[in-house]
């Protein structure tokens, strides 16, 4: 079953992106943004079994559908509306909404449900013509369907992936960083946590790279504990301006992205 979009899917994704003016108006304390499992789900209705179900069958899909649910998780919307696109998996593409809507991106997260809503409509017609084609040849009946009907028969989407340990470690640090000041930090401590989330160069000190990397997990950081001894002020800046696009792009948690970039600078010591 062939189901695409008509623009492709960067320009449709840009075209979802495009503004970034939604906003909600309450934001909530900060916690590791949870992906909600889907519902226990059992197909049923007219349309099942039918070959032209949006649905993800296939190893890429199904790593698609996949990798979009870890993209939610990271607050990466974008990636999680092009793995989700790539999924064919109208359930994940509707998960992906939800959470869309959950975040503020509320008119962007229409505009993904009118993937899946669009994708049922076209394999309601694709299924249609195939029973219309057996009913010639079998002189019965025809019974059509509706997209409603596909929405019914589609099986559950693929399961989560795995939360990722780096992830895990990235909220450990958050929580051991919050819980202590510069001066009685256990660099021994910090240093093993930015091995295991990923830090390239990790030294033990907590600084603007750290905090990077705990926000790639869609965690808000707590303020550097270090900064470059040469060139701060302009690293600093550039920290700020960074914490400041993650706001923009995260609308329900925009004011605790903000505040993060007015508290860059103060260290507790």
């Amino acid at each position: 079953m062939s189901l695409i979009l008509p623009l492709g899917i960067l320009a449709a994704v840009a075209v979802i992106f495009g503004s970034k003016s939604a906003s909600a108006s309450e934001t909530e304390p900060e916690v590791p943004r949870p992906v909600p499992p889907p519902d226990p789900k059992v197909p049923t209705g007219p349309a099942v079994g039918s070959p032209n179900l949006p649905s993800a069958e296939t190893p890429e899909t199904i790593q698609a559908a996949q990798e979009a649910i870890e993209a939610v998780r990271n607050s990466n919307w974008e990636s999680a509306v092009v793995a989700a696109i790539l999924s064919r998996d109208a359930q994940t593409v509707d998960r992906i909404a939800d959470q869309m809507s959950a975040a503020g991106l509320l008119s962007q997260a229409e505009t993904v449900r009118g993937v899946a809503r669009a994708w049922r409509e076209e394999a309601a017609r694709q299924e249609n013509e195939r029973r219309a084609r057996e009913a010639e040849e079998t002189n019965q009946p025809v019974v059509p369907v509706t997209p409603e009907d596909i929405r019914a028969a589609e099986p559950p989407p693929p399961p989560d992936p795995p939360v990722n340990p780096q992830r895990v470690a990235a909220e450990e640090l958050s929580a051991y960083v919050l819980s202590t000041t510069r001066s009685k930090a256990d660099q021994a401590k910090i240093k093993a946590l930015q091995i295991a989330m990923g830090e390239v160069n990790a030294d033990g000190l907590y600084g603007n790279v750290s905090a990077r990397r705990i926000a790639s997990f869609g965690l808000i950081p707590p303020s550097p504990f270090y900064w470059p001894a040469s060139n701060a002020a302009n690293v600093l800046a550039q920290y700020q301006q960074f914490l400041q696009d993650r706001a923009k792009a995260d609308p329900a948690r925009a004011d605790l992205w903000m505040a993060a970039s007015r508290n860059a600078g103060v260290v507790r010591w």
